[in-house]
């Protein structure tokens, strides 16, 4: 028996494609603090039994309020602050309560995702304690369920087309293996793509027509590189999606030929390709969903991101990283370096000294004394400096300090080592997937205009 090459290849493509779906599958997870989860729990329910609860089920390295220790110095446990300089040990504990001030907030390090979700299940129904955490993972079915909806209505379109059956397969596969806004929106402009081509299916000269086509750009060049922009890795499984939906198309023509060669009267496509076309009326529905339904992605995400400012005074504002500090009773890691620098150069300052603000270079001299023999002469000594060495020191203390410091939750953050109030249920949306999506939402609404117009433009030729 002879073996169908192309069969065997098409065949191992779909396989490798699910295999790989299946095991690079991601869900988004709604989390404040990079590597951590926050957890805020009414202040009517005591810090210990929090911690109880959470150590009885595993979660370790807590970093809650009662674990913070305040940095005296040993040379100068009291001394006065520059009034412009902010207070780190005394505003550092604003961390630990929410805006209000009615919940007290836990930090817990991701590796406990599993132990925290037990530990709060028991808190809620067991303890009947308020609380709420950051980082509940729930699939968003809702995501792929309007890719399956617009595939059905695109299938609706064309007839339920079994060619865009089989090749919608594995982008609706991909939203489900990559429940992002901005995947399921590229799967969607793919989709459209395959509803927009199907006429030209196996008919003379297709392949070079699609090739040469500026469609083919917008339906799937561009939406692989707007998903690789937001992950480099959902764009390869949405490249290998694709060409699985090739492949598909692949095994079913083998099918409908071994169908065919049964029949005694054969179905032979007459029109090549050149003579199908692509711009009129039938099609503007089609890119109006698809328009409709990145709409509604780029929506949710302007929902349920905090980004871009918010109104919502009534949520539960709690503590979130932020590249600079936007309230003036939370402070940052600079502050904590600059706290720092007052507190080790206090006692070598003057009492007399009016000190402001630490600017880089400045610098502590103390006079120092010495026998020469021309007599005793003043020398001056730079005892210390405030450049990249003393901020790059100050940093590498905190890696002595406890798991559960505040300060080494903030050093995790890299860049976004400050902080400002943000609503509990909302992620830390990313502005260049907001643009990726803008620019998905956009393409399906040119098209639609572009269509509109060509139809327009055909329709006042027939009437002349």
């Amino acid at each position: 028996m002879k073996i169908n090459r192309s069969l065997v290849i098409s065949t191992a493509i779909i396989v490798l494609n699910i295999f790989s779906l299946f095991l690079f599958h991601s869900v988004p997870v709604q989390r404040l603090w990079t590597g951590f989860h926050t957890l805020a729990v009414s202040r009517e329910t005591d810090e210990q039994t929090v911690l109880s609860i959470l150590s009885n089920y595993g979660c370790k390295d807590v970093v809650s309020l009662s674990f913070q220790k305040s940095f005296l110095s040993p040379y100068c446990p009291v001394y006065k602050l520059p009034d412009d300089v902010k207070d780190y040990n005394k505003l550092k504990k604003n961390f630990f309560f929410d805006k209000a001030e009615k919940f007290q907030v836990y930090y817990v390090p991701e590796e406990y995702t599993r132990e925290l979700e037990r530990a709060y299940r028991i808190l809620i129904n067991n303890y009947h304690i308020s609380a709420t955490l950051d980082s509940q993972v729930v699939f968003p079915w809702l995501t792929p369920l309007l890719c399956l909806i617009f595939a059905v209505v695109l299938s609706f379109f064309l007839g339920f087309s079994k060619f865009f059956i089989f090749s919608a397969v594995f982008p609706l596969l991909f939203t489900l293996s990559q429940p992002f806004f901005v995947h399921a929106g590229g799967a969607a402009l793919i989709l459209l793509g395959f509803a927009f081509f199907s006429g030209l299916r196996r008919r003379k000269g297709c392949q070079a027509i699609i090739a040469k086509s500026i469609f083919s750009a917008i339906f799937f060049i561009i939406p692989i590189i707007l998903i690789s922009l937001a992950s480099f890795s959902a764009g390869l499984l949405m490249l290998l999606s694709l060409a699985s939906s090739l492949a598909a198309e692949q095994i079913l023509y083998f099918a409908e030929q071994k169908v065919h060669q049964k029949q005694i009267f054969q179905r032979v496509l007459i029109l090549p390709a050149d003579c199908i076309s692509l711009q009129n009326r039938s099609f503007i529905k089609m890119p109006a969903a698809c328009m409709i339904l990145t709409g509604l992605f780029l929506f949710q995400y302007v929902m349920t991101s905090r980004f871009l400012p918010s109104s919502a005074d009534n949520d539960l504002l709690l503590p979130a990283p932020a590249r600079y500090n936007r309230e003036d009773n939370l402070v940052s890691l600079s502050d904590y370096i600059e706290w720092k620098w007052f507190q080790a150069t206090y006692p070598y300052r003057s009492l007399y000294e009016k000190n402001g603000r630490a600017n880089f270079g400045d610098k502590v001299i103390i006079p120092r004394y010495e026998q020469t023999s021309d007599g005793i002469k003043q020398t001056n000594e730079i005892v210390f400096i405030f450049d990249d060495a003393f901020k790059e020191s100050v940093l590498n203390e905190i890696d002595s300090l406890s798991e559960t410091s505040l300060e080494k939750m903030l050093k995790k953050q890299g860049k976004n080592d400050a902080a400002s109030y943000s609503p509990a249920g909302k992620t830390s949306g990313a502005i260049h997937e907001f643009f990726i999506l803008v620019i998905e939402f956009l393409t399906a609404s040119l098209l639609l205009f572009f269509l509109m117009m060509s139809a327009a433009k055909n329709d006042k030729a027939k009437a002349n």
